[in-house]
Formats: structure tokens, C-alpha cells, sequence
């Protein structure tokens, strides 16, 4: 097997599992890891939390066109980059198989709602983790604002909404030196 073939397949075979498992626009590396772990449990195919791991930055790698997957030795040695794909490939044909052969497992797959319900997600500890950064940053920037004439009271409703709304630029919530909160006026 050429390393060529090998940066297609993998892109295919991940994509494969992306269009049976993802559910949502959102958390899609989390939605491959957790749903296709929960399918090689299920299958008996042996694929660990960091094999999925792996298979998901070398898919994300391959799929942008940040490099060839000789290259992505960073990510996995080159000699790991046949065996976990065969794991994969294998975890896919099994799937497709017990499919064509059960009906009743085929129609887990016939929509969002029934795969949602087969293999629930597990709560994302990567999001957890990056919630509490976006409020440490948060707290970071408005901690140099203690000492303005408003203190960090004012700007506290401005800073829970932004944390609550799930955003990721912070500098669209910053609160800046020219922000007179003896008038009321904030700009965010």
C-alpha cells in the first residue's frame, strides 16, 4: 500500500463516519471520537480514545491540504499510519455489513434523531476546558478595569452575557480604557 492512497482513503474512511454518526454542526471532532468509539465498542473492534484522537487530526490535516500524510509524523509515526487505519477501515466494512444484514441496526442510522439515541454523546471535556479559559481570559481583561471609577460591578452583566452566549471573541466583549461607565455608556 502507497502513502497516496493511503491521504485518500483515510479522508474517505472518516468521512464515511462523519456522514453516519454527526449529528450537529458543532463539536464535530468531539462527535467523531466519542460516537465511533462507542460504535467500536459495540463492533468489537479494538480503537482507543487516543487512536481516535489521532484519526481525527490526520483526517483534519489530509482534509485541509496541510500536508501529506508521509509528513504528519508529528500526529502519529509513519509506522502507526497503517495499522489504525486498517482498524478504521475495518470498524467502517463491519459497519456496513451488520447494516445490509440487520435491518433493525441499519435504521439507528435513518436519521438524526435515531442516532442521537443510539449512541448519545458524552459531555465534551474539551468544552468544559475552553469555557473556563474564555472566563479566566475574561476576568484577565476586565481585572486592569478595577481600578476606573464604574470598578468591575458595570461590567459584570456585559461579561456574564458574553460567557453565557457560548462566543469565542473576546475582543467583541472587551471592555476598553475609553469606556465611561459614569454615563452608562459601554461599547463592547
Amino acid at each position: 500500500m502507497r502513502s497516496y492512497y493511503l491521504d485518500i482513503r483515510w479522508t474517505i474512511v472518516a468521512s464515511a463516519f462523519e456522514a453516519l454518526l454527526n449529528t450537529q454542526e458543532r463539536d464535530v471532532a468531539w462527535q467523531f471520537r466519542d460516537r465511533v468509539r462507542q460504535l467500536a465498542d459495540e463492533l468489537n473492534v479494538p480503537l482507543s480514545d487516543g487512536d481516535l484522537r489521532n484519526a481525527y487530526a490526520l483526517r483534519s490535516k489530509l482534509v485541509h491540504a496541510q500536508s501529506f500524510l508521509s509528513d504528519l509524523e508529528s500526529v502519529l509515526p509513519k509506522s502507526q499510519h497503517s495499522a489504525l487505519y486498517e482498524k478504521l477501515e475495518s470498524l467502517l466494512r463491519n459497519t456496513v455489513l451488520r447494516c445490509l444484514l440487520d435491518d433493525k441496526f441499519g435504521n439507528f442510522f435513518r436519521d438524526d434523531a435515531a442516532v442521537n439515541s443510539r449512541w448519545p454523546l458524552s459531555p465534551n471535556p474539551n468544552r468544559e476546558a475552553k469555557k473556563k479559559q474564555r472566563i479566566q481570559a475574561m476576568i484577565a481583561t476586565c481585572s486592569n478595569h478595577l481600578q476606573t471609577p464604574c470598578g468591575f460591578g458595570s461590567h459584570f452583566p456585559a461579561m456574564l452575557s458574553f460567557v453565557l452566549s457560548g462566543r469565542k471573541d473576546l475582543q467583541s466583549c472587551s471592555v476598553t480604557e475609553s469606556t465611561d461607565c459614569r454615563s452608562g455608556s459601554q461599547s463592547f
